[in-house]
């Protein structure tokens, strides 16, 4: 599989930086994920290729930075309907708490409620989720299909079940919120150190950062993480393609 990273800015986006969007995608391209949709994604995506070609869009949590531009792709779905386009609804999955709040229903959406035992398939691929510490409810999300593993923690703060559930990961996208010097468990986040801990337990072949402050130097989060994790790491791009 090939995923995109169309932003991973954390909180607000900055110049030429979405906040969280990826989109993964079968290796004959005909099955398309969205995973989170923030601020300033859809325009990146589109960039790439027609949004109509997307239908299925996970969001794993109700901040704005991950679900604001969930409300323009819908009204992106009833453009392509009006012209004729041969577009279906849009089908989100996201937790009971968005769905109940009728954000993401309309005439060209459907929502369906997941939940830390949710089992997804969509074309070739198998989807998991596990819910993290963050102040509202939040989901890891872990895609498995020709034979490739992905995990993506999206917001949360370090405990043994994320690192259970990002164990051996092919890529492992993992929320860097914060510098070491501030303590990102109160409020539901890592910082580097979090990270090389997760990453130093469940051993990925790959550690992405994401969710990065847009105030931090990215050799500076690198070198934080690297001080204690040894493994490959690298820092998340717009349309930078793993």
């Amino acid at each position: 599989m090939k995923l995109i990273v169309l932003g991973s800015a954390s909180g607000a986006p900055a110049a030429g930086r979405p906040t969280s969007g990826y989109l993964v995608e079968s290796d004959d391209g005909k099955t398309k994920v969205l995973v989170d949709i923030g601020s300033g994604v859809l325009m990146t995506l589109k960039g790439l290729f027609s949004f109509d070609l997307v239908d299925d869009v996970i969001v794993t949590h109700g901040h704005a930075d991950h679900i604001a531009d969930a409300s323009v792709a819908i009204y992106d779905r009833l453009i392509s309907t009006n012209l004729g386009r041969n577009v279906g609804k849009l089908r989100f999955y996201t937790t009971e708490g968005v769905k109940s709040s009728d954000v993401l229903d309309s005439g060209f959406s459907s929502v369906e409620a997941i939940d830390g035992s949710s089992v997804l398939h969509i074309g070739p691929f198998t989807i998991r989720f596990h819910r993290t510490i963050h102040p509202m409810e939040c989901y890891a999300v872990m895609i498995e299909g020709e034979g490739k593993r992905f995990v993506y923690t999206s917001d949360g703060a370090l405990d043994d079940g994320l690192v259970e559930f990002s164990s051996s990961a092919d890529l492992l996208l993992a929320e860097c919120s914060l510098e070491r010097k501030y303590d990102g468990r109160p409020i539901g986040h890592m910082n580097t150190r979090d990270v090389a801990a997760l990453a130093s337990a469940a051993a990925p072949k790959m550690l992405v950062l994401v969710h990065t402050p847009t105030y931090a130097d990215e050799q500076s989060l690198i070198g934080e993480v690297a001080g204690f994790y040894d493994g490959p790491v690298a820092y998340a791009h717009p349309l930078e393609e793993f």
